[in-house]
């Protein structure tokens, strides 16, 4: 009886708890993209939005940061709203913030996906025996977006660590001549490195192919990622001058294969022709 009961604690209480707390372990990121982080007191982090796996990569080197400079300052900036008098400090507050911020009712371009908000969940958790944590909403929805959005970060920094996760075009540390990016105006990174260059770096997130939840257009939905071409999955590498020079990057890191992570409050609105039905 004894050892049935042992069985019901470990099945019905012990694992499902396991299980929450394993979907955003703190699990080790390639050397370089450590030594990256630690070499410069601001990192942009650029993503493709709408996947499983940069936010679990993202934590991880949040995690692995605060694990090794327990003692520091360290400021995690997020490509999201934030809400006037709502600061995200516990669980309590991040889900009275969700309640406010209008991004998360569709249309949905990757950042409100299930991926971000487990992130989100894991950064207030975290921030009770952090205190030295601070999470920082930078997103301006409209205007002159690239400025605005820099000088948010730019007011925020006060000498301490900060991380950066943002779309790969916003972390640019200058304007490049990619096709993609021909008519596009100054990066948000532009603006941070030409303010702090010898205190600011950044990371290129790529995949090994699959998928992403994205908008390309006025079309909302999953999406084919390509392979990157420019490292092997999980692992990281220092761009050449010629390749800086070009795509706005000093490093990159490939996380290995993407899943499209799928938004935390779906609507209908959501369902199209790009919405499969599969579950993250």
């Amino acid at each position: 009886m004894k050892k049935l009961f042992h069985s019901f604690i470990l099945l019905f209480v012990i694992l499902p708890l396991l299980n929450i707390y394993s979907v955003f372990a703190c699990e080790a990121v390639p050397q370089l993209v450590m030594d990256t982080v630690q070499a410069k007191k601001v990192t942009l982090v650029g993503e493709f939005h709408g996947t499983v796996e940069t936010p679990q990569a993202f934590y991880n080197l949040v995690c692995n940061v605060m694990d090794q400079n327990k003692d520091e300052l360290l400021t995690v900036g997020l490509e999201l709203s934030s809400v006037p008098n709502i600061e995200l400090t516990d669980q309590a507050s991040l889900e009275k913030w969700l309640a406010a911020d209008e991004e998360w009712v569709a249309p949905h371009d990757g950042r409100s996906s299930q991926a971000m908000y487990q992130l989100l969940q894991r950064l207030v958790q975290d921030k009770q025996s952090h205190p030295n944590l601070s999470i920082l909403l930078f997103n301006v929805p409209t205007g002159k977006v690239e400025p605005l959005m820099a000088k948010k970060i730019i007011n925020a920094y006060n000498g301490q660590r900060m991380l950066i996760l943002t779309g790969n075009f916003h972390a640019k540390l200058k304007q490049t001549n990619e096709p993609d990016f021909a008519n596009a105006p100054a990066p948000m990174g532009h603006y941070i490195y030409s303010k702090y260059p010898h205190q600011t770096t950044n990371i290129y997130i790529t995949y090994n192919g699959s998928t992403q939840w994205a908008r390309e257009g006025d079309t909302f939905g999953v999406f084919a990622v390509g392979k990157s071409k420019s490292t092997a999955p999980h692992q990281a590498r220092l761009l050449s001058a010629a390749e800086t020079e070009m795509t706005g990057y000093q490093t990159i890191w490939n996380v290995g294969e993407a899943h499209a992570s799928y938004p935390q409050i779906h609507t209908e609105k959501d369902d199209n022709p790009h919405m499969p039905h599969l579950q993250n």
